[in-house]
């Protein structure tokens, strides 16, 4: 039951990275701001690109998720940092908008919970099918 319950909540984490991964591929700068310019629109597209990549990799993670320890840690970080740096704008930028400051709390609350949680599957897993 906690693994399932594990899964859905993955599932569930894995719908913002992908919604907003595909959104900035399809729209690029349009997707933020209505400015033309291409190399930012560029990196846009870029970095959506990633987090629609991160995203994809938590769902592909679902089935067996008590066998994707590393894969899990890696996005985990990738996600938490990504945050930490988008974050650094508060001192260098001024403040982001809400839904910006949201999703950052967000990730930095409810993404390394997820990691503690598979941690621990991963941890009873073990402990139950050793022999």
């Amino acid at each position: 039951m906690e693994r399932r319950l594990l899964q859905f909540a993955i599932f569930i984490a894995g719908l913002v990275p992908i919604g907003l991964g595909l959104a900035g591929v399809a729209w690029g700068l349009r997707f933020v701001d209505p400015g033309n310019s291409p190399s930012l629109d560029g990196a846009v597209r870029f970095l959506s690109g990633v987090l629609l990549a991160v995203g994809v990799q938590y769902w592909v993670s679902i089935p067996h998720i008590e066998k994707h320890q590393t894969q899990f840690s890696v996005l985990t970080f990738i996600l938490v940092f990504g945050t930490l740096a988008r974050l650094t704008s508060l001192f260098f930028g001024g403040v982001p908008s809400f839904g910006t400051i949201f999703v950052s709390a967000v990730t930095l609350i409810y993404v390394p919970l997820l990691w503690l949680w598979q941690r621990r599957l991963v941890h009873s897993h073990r402990v139950y099918s050793t022999p």
